[in-house]
């Protein structure tokens, strides 16, 4: 049995339009694969982007902090230092007490360095009260530490699912 000429045309025909088929479905899928590939490089990109803008503020956060105990501990040993010196003063306050009962004049002089020494117990009020609230400055930068601490968790967290969202679309399509 032979094939006719005009089925042959027809099967010609029917096996050029299924070639030209894969040819658009092939090039359709190149396309649609390069397109991932770029949404994947970009996902990947911003990833490391993310990363490195977190790893900057940690290391800032980490200077701030530094720069802020080196000033905590200068100030405390200038305290230090007034504490001493409010000692020797006080010392010496009570022996011109003591001295002054024997001349008048220096008890009138005795009595203005009171008041001098008056108004330095209230500048070491003062003191104080400016290290009680430096205290809770320093109580409040914990706890927006502690805040910004939360905040990067929960970047890491995006980061993460976004790795894992990247991983999931690196796949192989079935």
């Amino acid at each position: 049995m032979q094939i006719q000429p005009e089925h042959v045309d027809r099967i010609a025909r029917v096996l050029d339009k299924i070639e030209a088929d894969f040819v658009e479905r092939d090039e359709a899928f190149s396309q649609t694969a390069k397109a991932k590939e770029l949404l994947v490089r970009g996902l990947i990109f911003l990833t490391v982007l993310v990363a490195l803008i977190n790893i900057y503020f940690v290391n800032n956060l980490r200077e701030e902090v530094s720069a802020m105990t080196t000033a905590m501990v200068e100030m405390n040993s200038h305290f230090g230092s007034v504490s001493v010196r409010m000692d020797n003063l006080t010392i010496t306050v009570h022996d011109l007490g003591k001295r002054v009962r024997m001349l008048p004049i220096v008890a009138d002089q005795m009595n203005e360095i009171a008041d001098l020494v008056q108004n330095l117990d209230g500048d070491v009020h003062q003191i104080e009260g400016v290290i009680s609230t430096t205290g809770q400055r320093i109580g409040a930068m914990g706890l927006d530490m502690q805040d910004m601490s939360m905040r990067f968790r929960k970047l890491n967290d995006i980061v993460a699912g976004m790795g894992r969202d990247v991983d999931h679309m690196a796949r192989p399509v079935p």
